[in-house]
């Protein structure tokens, strides 16, 4: 009768034990809010904007680099469908 009360105490320890355990260790949504400050600046306009010339030359150069890079992609596609190209000949010659 001793042991069956023993028993019945270990039992349910144990079971409290681990009940507390697996709450202990499941997983948790930590959520942490962090408050951001966030610096306004005045965009400042330089003196040549108001040049009109300036402001043309500006655009050409900025115009010429775009045409450049898209320049360099243009030839980088013909290299590489130039060597497509000579991979197809180079095949259809062994038929």
């Amino acid at each position: 009768m001793l042991i069956l009360k023993f028993i019945k105490l270990l039992l349910g320890t144990g079971l409290v034990v681990t009940i507390m355990y697996v709450v202990i260790n499941l997983p948790q949504d930590n959520i942490v809010y962090e408050r951001e400050e966030v610096e306004v600046t005045k965009e400042v306009t330089p003196d040549w904007a108001s040049d009109e010339e300036a402001v043309k030359a500006a655009q050409a150069v900025i115009r010429k680099k775009e045409l450049q890079a898209e320049l360099a992609t243009v030839n980088q596609e013909i290299k590489v469908k130039q060597t497509r190209k000579t991979e197809i000949e180079k095949e259809l010659g062994t038929y």
